[in-house]
């Protein structure tokens, strides 16, 4: 009989393989199985592989994204340095300008600090 607990020792059936049991007392179940053909497929394998793909394919998304954010961001920069020039205002109160003007004409503040940035204001 195998000892429980902690410092557990393997039997040899589980050591090589066979008669395992989860913590819990159940079977794990097997990531190899054998179909008709005799091939081997890999289902715990095909799993992890598309949790893989999901995974970096949100990387790639999250990474594009911030990498618009960086370059708006240092456009948004500049259009509030523009206004705190030509208003003679503080960097927050010249953010607030921007940020109340996009939402009054329903345009999205990088578009605002474009227009602000070619044309010199609002």
């Amino acid at each position: 009989m195998p000892i429980e607990g902690p410092d557990r020792v393997a039997t040899e059936a589980e050591r090589a393989g066979h008669g395992a049991t989860t913590p819990s007392g159940g079977t794990p179940r097997r990531s190899r199985l054998r179909s008709r053909d005799g091939r081997v497929e890999w289902c715990a394998f095909s799993a992890a592989l598309a949790d893989l793909r999901v995974r970096v394919l949100t990387a790639e998304i999250k990474a594009a994204n911030l990498e618009v954010a960086l370059a708006t961001n240092r456009r948004i920069g500049i259009a509030v340095g523009i206004l705190m020039c030509r208003l003679g205002v503080t960097e927050d109160r010249a953010m607030a300008v921007l940020s109340k003007h996009s939402q009054d004409h329903n345009v999205k503040v990088r578009t605002m600090a474009e227009e602000v940035i070619y044309t010199g204001s609002l």
